[in-house]
């Protein structure tokens, strides 16, 4: 993977050092929206943007990509994982790029955009701007500034603002959790593991404009755009490049969270019924369970303070999975525990009764498969202030 991105970049510069500084785009210019369906992987299951510029007079035929990065960057994984990596523009040949994609036999549109030549021009100029080494480095956000949005965005500073998107969001009060379920439904645990992470600003009622960080809305929204002065259609046509051929699905059982965490939970239930008597105040079964979800719950916290990811704030899943929990399963093991200790998870386990109570009711979205969680928590937190009581 680094070779060939390597070998990318350095055809990237290539093709850089080829532009010609204010080079004019001649009549038969054309410039369009790519769009490419989801892929298998995870990185790529809410599909792709891009902008293509072709001017066959000119021998161009360009990619313009705002979804790119570098892996020999210093510190990747640590940039990676803090929010703090650069993305960049990069510039390709569109026949690699087309065939990048169906060699992952994902499908590839084209809304060739109905502009004047003028028009057509600023487009390139501004994107040739923006490919330049100074300026092709940004800052990316999931939701707010990613490889979608920014195309969005070059065109409406191109036309001077002048397009006119259609609502998208109509009478549907979607979240952004709720946009990016749909595409995560054949990755069950990657599902799961995203609603752990991201918080409360995630559930945030997303406007219309703000649905196209998403590459299909971002196509929806091309689709019934129109240019203001006059008034046109921006789309006059739309090409399939390639369609995705259909393939043989994996109908092999996924063991999916929800299995795996009420197995877990009946398991514990049957586990303390059989310590009850034998080990009355021994909780080594407890402390690997607290240890556990405490070390979640430091994760979760560091996700939060320690990066710049926006979308991982306020996250209600530290209202179960509490730092703390790492701490005091440490203290369970000791012979004289500190009085503190017993109101410590008398407050836990009424702190996730409280949880499971208004499940339906937060602000955030907790993942179903959190209940059997919160069960266990709920239990064993009470079970050991009952048994630290009982004397």
């Amino acid at each position: 993977m680094r070779k060939i991105f390597s070998f990318i970049l350095i055809l990237t510069t290539c093709i850089n050092l080829i532009h010609a500084a204010g080079e004019k785009l001649s009549p038969l210019a054309e410039v369009s929206i790519i769009t490419c369906s989801p892929g298998e992987e995870l990185y790529s299951v809410f599909g792709h943007s891009a902008v293509r510029v072709v001017d066959p007079i000119n021998n161009i035929d360009y990619i313009y990509n705002y979804g790119t990065f570098d892996f020999d960057t210093p510190n990747f994984y640590l940039k990676f994982a803090r929010g703090k990596l650069d993305y960049m523009l990069s510039v390709e040949l569109f026949k690699n790029f087309k065939e990048n994609y169906i060699s992952e036999n994902r499908s590839v549109w084209e809304q060739v955009l109905d502009l004047s030549s003028s028009e057509k021009q600023r487009v390139f100029d501004l994107l040739e701007e923006n490919a330049r080494p100074e300026n092709k480095y940004y800052k990316y956000d999931f939701f707010y500034d990613n490889c979608s949005t920014r195309i969005r965005d070059i065109l409406q500073k191109a036309l001077n603002n002048s397009i006119v998107f259609p609502d998208l969001k109509g009478k549907n009060k979607n979240s952004f959790r709720d946009l990016i379920e749909p595409y995560l439904k054949h990755h069950i645990w990657s599902d799961f593991g995203i609603d752990l992470a991201l918080g409360l600003p995630t559930d945030k009622i997303a406007a219309s404009a703000q649905y196209m960080f998403l590459p299909y809305e971002l196509k929806k929204g091309f689709d019934d755009a129109k240019i203001k002065n006059p008034e046109k259609k921006l789309v006059k046509i739309t090409n399939t490049i390639y369609e995705t051929k259909v393939q043989n699905v994996d109908t092999t059982m996924t063991v999916t969270p929800n299995m795996v965490f009420w197995s877990l939970f009946f398991v514990v239930a049957i586990i303390s019924a059989l310590i009850w008597k034998r080990n009355p105040k021994r909780y080594w079964f407890d402390f690997l369970i607290f240890l556990i979800f405490g070390l979640l719950g430091i994760f979760l916290l560091l996700l939060w303070f320690a990066t710049d990811h926006k979308a991982t704030a306020w996250n209600f899943n530290l209202l179960w999975a509490l730092p703390f929990h790492a701490v005091m399963a440490f203290l369970l093991l000791k012979k004289n525990k500190p009085n503190f200790l017993n109101y410590y998870f008398l407050v836990t386990s009424l702190l996730t009764l409280l949880l499971l109570i208004s499940y339906k009711a937060l602000p955030q979205w907790l993942n179903i498969s959190t209940i059997p969680i919160l069960l266990i928590l709920c239990f064993r937190a009470f079970v050991i202030f009952w048994k630290e009581n009982r004397d």
